[in-house]
């Protein structure tokens, strides 16, 4: 029945059954996890016996992703969605061991020394080692300084390898190579050209409609593992002198290499055209992530333009790192009928590099998670003759601003 939109009423149910439908899609993940391990003691040091622990695991994960036929045909947004399915397996051999080195001696209430390794076998990465080396030093009762380095590793999951590629929309308002700006820059013209352009469009491309132009992302078969070292040195204190408080303070330094995410319009657009937009980039890398309309050379069209690739990849040395400090004071009053409890968390990030940009206390196309500065969170809770408990969340966020570099 053909839809008629003219005049009030006009719409009968048999028009809105012609141009809707009821979508079903179909996701489905497995998992298989076989582990075993064994912890024990031995070797009874002066200061207590050295813990240990060894173990094996054994995962197989597959995923498959089936769109509803009409999504599939690009049929309700002109972006076809593709079934895809896939799956991967890991064998991993760790072993954990913790030393008592000194106890009960001037200047050593405690001495602490821990370590452990982790060998990964990934049927799509390959096999990769990590470890962990740290301690603890207590030097008089209830204050305990700790410290841990440690180098891991993370292989993509299934969504990371086999999520869906699509072509969507993301904000440009102005594209390098629309009207005349290319005419006369032949280094412009031959990037332009290279994308897809057709020769003859140069001059008369169109900028991008709505101040919007195509993007493609999903996953991506070819990620491998993304590393990183990190390093946190604290303190924790239970004051005897307080009974039932805690507080600790912690600093974290954390350094992934080829950690697995997207760049921003920015990250291919600066690079590949120079940050004036007139072809003095240096990075023909970037270049290659930007795929034009074959017809007229625009950013905008059907699947077959690209747009900027955004599909998920490993960033490199510049991809992401941060700093910062993590505080957090637990504190519970005994009441005659039960106690009051105050849990108080807070974060000052002092750095988060994302492709080596500046992003603490900015959000933009750029600048992904949004991070502020300072975040605070503060639960009160009272509990009565432990049958009830009545708590309230207070939550702080420090102000972001918008990140205006495209």
């Amino acid at each position: 029945v053909p839809f008629n939109i003219v005049g009030a009423g006009s719409m009968t149910q048999e028009m809105l059954d012609f141009v809707t439908y009821t979508g079903v899609d179909t996701s489905k993940q497995k998992l298989f996890d076989f582990t075993a391990n064994i912890a024990g003691e031995v070797f009874d040091l002066p200061a207590g016996s050295m813990g240990w622990a060894i173990g094996y695991e054994h995962r197989e994960e597959d995923g498959s992703f089936t769109p509803d036929p009409v999504v599939a045909a690009g049929e309700t947004a002109d972006v076809p969605t593709t079934p895809t399915v896939g799956g991967f397996d890991v064998d991993e051999l760790y072993g954990e061991v913790i030393v008592p080195i000194l106890e009960d001696i001037p200047g050593f209430y405690s001495l602490t020394a821990e370590g452990g390794i982790r060998v990964s076998d990934y049927s799509n990465a390959g096999t990769n080692v990590t470890w962990k080396a740290g301690g603890s030093w207590e030097p008089f009762e209830g204050f305990r300084f700790r410290g841990i380095y440690q180098v891991a590793v993370r292989a993509p999951n299934i969504g990371e390898l086999f999520a869906p590629v699509v072509t969507g929309l993301t904000p440009l308002p102005i594209d390098p190579c629309a009207g005349a700006n290319p005419v006369g820059n032949a280094t412009l013209t031959a990037i332009c050209v290279a994308q897809g352009a057709p020769a003859a469009a140069i001059g008369l491309i169109p900028q991008p409609s709505a101040a919007q132009i195509n993007a493609t992302s999903g996953g991506n078969v070819n990620l491998d593992v993304e590393e990183a070292e990190s390093i946190t040195i604290g303190l924790v204190a239970t004051p005897r002198q307080v009974s039932g408080l805690t507080i600790s303070i912690d600093y974290f330094d954390i350094s992934p290499t080829d950690a697995i995410g997207t760049v921003g319009p920015g990250d291919i657009l600066d690079p590949c055209f120079g940050v004036n937009r007139d072809g003095n980039g240096i990075d023909p890398t970037a270049c290659a992530l930007v795929g034009r309309n074959p017809l007229n050379g625009s950013l905008n069209g059907g699947g077959e333009t690209l747009g900027l690739i955004l599909q998920l990849q490993n960033l490199g040395t510049a991809g992401l790192s941060t700093t910062g400090v993590d505080l957090r004071v637990n504190y519970t009053l005994p009441l005659n009928s039960g106690a009051l409890n105050w849990d108080f968390n807070g974060t000052w990030t002092e750095s988060l590099l994302v492709n080596g940009r500046e992003c603490v206390g900015l959000f933009g196309a750029n600048c992904e998670p949004i991070t502020p500065e300072w975040a605070f969170n503060l639960r009160t809770t009272l509990s009565l003759d432990d049958l009830v408990d009545i708590s309230l969340l207070w939550r702080w966020i420090d102000g972001v601003e918008y990140e205006r570099r495209g």
